[in-house]
């Protein structure tokens, strides 16, 4: 990692924590030094405003919705056998969004495989 990635990491996680809006707010104030970009401090203003927008038009991507567990869709009651659940779309309304949700679905239904048995 470079010293300014450092610098900017080190600043973000004392002072914001871990989360993507804190990062969007150091990315909005950026400390002096992190960077020695010429437009280093427009450069990262953008960008947390390009984050920003992205959270406004997608709720799931900055974590504020309802996360959807597809193990509670794929797992089966107690006692009883799996059971095929059929996801519909319908009420994602971009292909950004529906493709968001399928690759967080296909993400979870990884660590879900990968997961050891019980």
């Amino acid at each position: 990692m470079k010293t300014a990635d450092a610098a900017l990491a080190s600043s973000y996680v004392t002072s914001r924590g871990s989360t993507l809006r804190g990062l969007i707010e150091t990315l909005a104030d950026l400390p002096y030094g992190v960077s020695e970009l010429a437009d280093a401090e427009k450069i990262a203003s953008d960008l947390a405003q390009t984050l920003t927008a992205s959270i406004d038009n997608d709720p799931m991507f900055g974590g504020d919705s309802t996360p959807l567990d597809p193990a509670v869709l794929l797992t089966p009651s107690s006692g009883k056998r799996a059971r095929v659940s059929v996801i519909s779309l319908v009420g994602l309304p971009s292909d950004d969004m529906r493709q968001s949700f399928v690759n967080q679905l296909q993400m979870a239904l990884r660590v879900h495989q990968e997961a050891p048995c019980r």
